[in-house]
């Protein structure tokens, strides 16, 4: 999730700038609930929305807003705004969630998102992405 780290703003890191596909984003926003885009994730959750469940100890209360960038797109939508981004680069994909992956209720709900997140990101031929086979 995006945080001020002590700087007094929302201000990305160059690895959420060049390789998570984030523009901006504003800590904190209040998702409450969360849905799957497509053409990646949509059908996550199978009906409806994820309702965020926050009460696991130390989960952070309140979820990001995030504002992907024109290289990348929203692949979790929320009731505030856009909940993650993903970006599919020529070497890799990446997905950066402004929620907390814990946060999604049920263990078999967490699990259906996860395979979908890997699927998504194992779906990239690397093998031969930067002209060498390893």
């Amino acid at each position: 999730y995006l945080l001020a780290r002590g700087q007094g703003a929302d201000i990305p890191t160059p690895l959420m700038l060049d390789y998570l596909g984030l523009v901006s984003g504003t800590s904190d926003q209040a998702q409450t609930s969360v849905s799957g885009e497509p053409p990646d994730f949509g059908g996550l959750p199978a009906t409806g929305s994820y309702t965020l469940d926050f009460a696991t100890p130390g989960l952070s209360a309140a979820a990001d807003v995030l504002d992907p960038a024109m290289d990348a797109a929203t692949a979790f939508a929320g009731n505030a705004g856009s909940a993650a981004v993903q970006k599919s680069a020529t070497a890799y994909r990446s997905l950066f969630l402004g929620f907390p992956l814990a946060a999604i209720p049920g263990d078999t709900e967490q699990g259906v998102t996860v395979d979908a997140i890997l699927q998504y990101c194992r779906s990239v031929d690397l093998i031969y992405a930067n002209g060498f086979e390893n």
